[in-house]
């Protein structure tokens, strides 16, 4: 009897000892690995039952497309001023979703050129706004925060449009992702 309640109390201490060794949750990702749930929200939190803790999950900031790199390694000529990329390729200038003129004015960016030859320039034109495209996971989301961050949602190809744009201004890239129908968004609100 004796052994028993012996065994038993250095079961108790171990198993004391056990939980008292528990590293603290530092990160979402740790919250998780604990077995606590993710909350539906973007970006998603986790709630870490045993310090009562809030994680909020880090989402990597998209990237940026280099067209300056792009043009110099596609043989270009780099107009920093006009955003534009002179002697590149149609195929180049179309795989990053640049507009390509096969035959530019050689004064396109001099409205005030008094005299201008009449020679053509290949030009690839990147003005366009910068387009970030909606994840899967930011279209599952459940509610978003209530951040003033005005952006505009583009309508993808399932909405056939009366005018341009084919957009709507939302308050921020979150609430424009939980649309379905819109593909991407771009900074500030949508021009008129």
């Amino acid at each position: 009897m004796k052994k028993t309640i012996m065994l038993l109390l250095i079961l108790a201490t171990m198993m004391l000892v056990a939980c008292q060794n528990t590293l603290p949750i530092t990160s979402f990702e740790e919250c998780i690995a604990a077995g606590n749930p993710a909350m539906e929200s973007y970006p998603r939190q986790c709630r870490d039952s045993i310090s009562d803790q809030t994680f909020t999950e880090v989402i990597p900031e998209p990237t940026v497309f280099d067209f300056k790199t792009y043009c110099e390694d596609n043989n270009g000529k780099w107009l920093s001023d006009f955003v534009e990329c002179e002697d590149i390729t149609r195929e180049a200038c179309e795989s990053a979703d640049g507009v390509f003129d096969e035959c530019g004015s050689a004064c396109r960016n001099d409205p005030e050129a008094e005299m201008c030859t009449l020679q053509c320039v290949q030009v690839c034109d990147f003005k366009q706004e910068e387009k970030t495209f909606c994840t899967d996971k930011q279209r599952g989301v459940q509610a978003c925060t209530m951040e003033f961050n005005p952006v505009c949602g583009w309508s993808d190809e399932t909405i056939q449009c009366i005018k341009y744009p084919c957009a709507s201004t939302y308050s921020n890239p979150c609430v424009a992702c939980s649309e379905r129908t819109v593909e991407y968004w771009t900074a500030g609100e949508c021009p008129a």
